[in-house]
C-alpha cells in the first residue's frame, strides 16, 4: 500500500513538472516573438534612414513575409 502510495505520489509530481514545463515553454514563445517585432523594428528603423521610401517598402514586405 505504501508503494502504491508513493508511486502515485510521485506520478503527480511529475504531472505537475512537466505541466509547468509547458507553460514555460508557451511564455518563451511568446517573448521570443516579442523579441523579434523589437529587433525587427529596430532594423526597419535604421534601413528608413538609408533608403529611398519604395525601397523602404519592399524590403519591410520581405521581412514580415518571412515571419
Amino acid at each position: 500500500m505504501l508503494l502504491k502510495d508513493a508511486a502515485k505520489s510521485v506520478e503527480t509530481q511529475a504531472r505537475m513538472l512537466v505541466g509547468r514545463f509547458l507553460e514555460e515553454d508557451d511564455k518563451l514563445t511568446a517573448l521570443k516573438a516579442r523579441l523579434r517585432e523589437e529587433i525587427l523594428q529596430e532594423v526597419l528603423d535604421v534601413i528608413n534612414a538609408y533608403v529611398d521610401p519604395a525601397t523602404y517598402q519592399k524590403i519591410k514586405r520581405q521581412l514580415t513575409r518571412t515571419r
